[in-house]
């Protein structure tokens, strides 16, 4: 999550050179938590 409380995902691409996909929004107001499990 950033600092304005909107949560992302960086999904996996499972190639070494490039790691990550772009980073998806998955929805605001993530800011009330202080833990994800």
């Amino acid at each position: 999550r950033d600092a304005s409380g909107v949560l992302w995902l960086y999904q996996g691409t499972g190639n070494p050179a490039a790691p990550f996909k772009s980073r998806v929004r998955v929805g605001g107001g993530w800011n009330t938590y202080n833990t994800l499990a």
